[in-house]
């Protein structure tokens, strides 16, 4: 399974959860028949209660599927052409959905590097519907606010001079990526805000 943020992991994610959800169901079904059938037609047996219980973990695993599901993947091509205008130690993200205790959020695009959260925020399924950030229908200033503001709070519990930039505007994610310049940054701070940011990923 690929890491959060990693190219391709949403698209894994949704397969893998796919997978379980359908497994699940089956399986569950099948317990559920087999107690079914062995206690002449009644649901009233521990079958139905190991059923049940399988139920819980396809639970969770649907209620994951059912966030991401509305978002695409960026293709490969796109990725590389950012990627190209990255400079110095850093780590692009890219289809990250996350996930607050107000609202879900959805971003093409995180740059983490050299002090710098740089995000292309996207508005709420806009890719889903084949759009891209560039689209100006997607512009979302209050959900670009909310973003900037969640994100720099949680980043400045684990390095307060971190600057972060959350953008609905694809040509101004572009220039602050290429204008960020190489800098030393501590490793404890790079990882905790790495951390920090891969938990919010669904």
């Amino acid at each position: 399974m690929k890491a959060r943020g990693e190219f391709g992991y949403t698209r894994a994610l949704k397969k893998s959860l796919i997978i379980k959800v359908c497994v699940i169901i089956v399986v569950a079904l099948a317990i559920f028949l087999v107690g079914f059938f062995l206690n002449d037609h009644s649901n009233k047996n521990v079958f139905t209660i190991v059923a049940i219980l399988l139920v819980l973990p396809g639970a969770r695993f649907l209620t994951r599927l059912l966030i991401i599901i509305p978002y695409k993947e960026i293709s490969k091509e796109e990725y590389d052409k950012v990627d190209l205008l990255c400079k110095g130690n850093y780590k692009l993200m890219s289809a990250l959905v996350m996930t607050s205790e107000q609202k879900v959020m959805y971003m093409d695009y995180m740059y983490i590097g050299n002090g710098a959260v740089i995000g292309l925020y996207v508005k709420d399924k806009g890719s889903f519907w084949g759009k891209r950030a560039g689209d100006t229908s997607l512009s979302d200033k209050k959900g670009v606010s909310f973003v900037q503001a969640y994100i720099s709070k949680g980043v400045r519990n684990y390095a307060d001079k971190y600057r972060v930039l959350i953008t609905d505007n694809p040509k101004k994610f572009e220039d602050e990526i290429k204008k960020i310049a190489a800098r030393e940054v501590k490793k404890e701070e790079e990882e905790k805000v790495l951390a920090y940011l891969s938990s919010l990923i669904v």
